[in-house]
């Protein structure tokens, strides 16, 4: 899926509710000048212009980093240079239908990516383990009955080598591998599960020997009475520092090629002024942090997290029986994922390719 099609999408939507509103004020307005006074001057909105124009270079402009992937005929109304400074909505409408068709075909592609618990690899090798079931364990006894004369009774033994030979074959063609779906954890991670946020680099070790120990000036040294655990602990730094002498740090190593893998997330991690204590210890990893090839592009902040919340348990027999008594249990998407105002500022930048 492209990213660029849903964030126009929730453009659009933001841009025709502002154009309505506009519209709204504006045929108003004009209302309560009486008709004697004139013709009307032209109405303009200078910030309904400026999210326009953030817009047009976003998304329709050649190279933008949002472009989208749309022939040239559809966007040659609005990559018109003297068009309105605002256009109504209507214009959108071609280029709105072909986004929509691409949004629909990624969410059935999604949808069917749901159903596999395996990649084309083991797939292929599934696709094989049942022609070979096929041919060994029902081709075989069928040929054996023909050219060995036998009873045509012992054709029955090969319904169990056929069953399995086509059902490994065409559940492999569907992406799904009976062996990790019987003695496995019905499927395989994906890579947005086992991503990890990115840890920071071992902090430099600075002695506390370098330090110069300062005492009050307004306290006189000899009023102060040495005690008994700094009196131990002299004698201890006495012993080590003629045993041992200096001691020596080795600077910090790093693996250049860990075991695990980059451990990079994919949205990313953001830390509020309540996490200021702990900033230092994890890297923010934001929009325009470089990652590895196979780290997922981050999500625009103005579309939050999914948060199930306490959602009960609903029969679909019992809502359909009484809706009107389990509507209210029901959580609506905008309550369930809240998105906030469009802003070209919380766009993530697209990985360099």
């Amino acid at each position: 899926m492209s990213p660029e099609n849903l964030y126009f999408i929730l453009w659009l939507r933001e841009y025709t509710t502002k154009y309505m509103q506009w519209k709204a004020q504006t045929d108003a307005d004009k209302t309560d000048v009486p008709m004697y006074l004139g013709v009307w001057p032209s109405a303009k909105s200078q910030p309904l212009a400026m999210f326009y124009s953030r817009a047009k270079e976003t998304f329709f402009t050649p190279n933008a980093n949002h472009e989208l992937n749309l022939p040239s005929d559809i966007l040659a109304p609005i990559r018109t240079p003297n068009g309105s400074p605002h256009p109504d909505p209507h214009i959108f409408d071609r280029v709105a239908v072909e986004v929509h068709k691409m949004l629909q075909e990624s969410l059935q592609r999604f949808v069917a990516a749901q159903f596999s618990n395996v990649g084309s690899p083991r797939a292929l090798c599934g696709v094989c383990a049942g022609i070979f079931c096929l041919l060994v364990g029902g081709l075989l006894p069928i040929l054996y009955t023909i050219f060995v004369q036998r009873s045509r009774w012992l054709r029955i033994t090969a319904m169990p080598g056929l069953w399995m030979g086509l059902t490994l074959m065409f559940t492999s063609l569907n992406g799904v591998c009976l062996g990790i779906y019987v003695f496995g954890d019905l499927r395989q991670l994906r890579k947005f599960e086992l991503s990890r946020p990115a840890i920071s680099r071992p902090q430099t070790f600075y002695s506390s020997t370098n330090r110069k120990p300062t005492l009050s000036a307004s306290i006189p040294q000899d009023s102060i009475a040495p005690s008994v655990n700094d009196m131990i602990s002299t004698r201890l730094s006495e012993v080590s520092n003629d045993s041992s002498g200096d001691i020596h740090i080795s600077p910090a190593y790093y693996d250049m090629n860990p075991v695990d893998g980059p451990a990079l997330s994919p949205n990313g991690v953001h830390f509020s002024e309540k996490d200021s204590d702990t900033e230092s210890e994890v890297e923010s990893v934001g929009p325009d942090t470089p990652t590895s090839a196979d780290a997922f592009v981050p999500t625009a902040l103005f579309i939050h997290p999914y948060n199930s919340g306490s959602e009960e348990n609903i029969d679909p027999s019992s809502y359909a029986v009484e809706p009107a008594k389990n509507a209210h249990k029901i959580r609506l998407p905008e309550e369930a994922q809240r998105i906030t105002e469009f802003e070209f500022e919380s766009l993530p930048c697209p990985p360099r390719r």
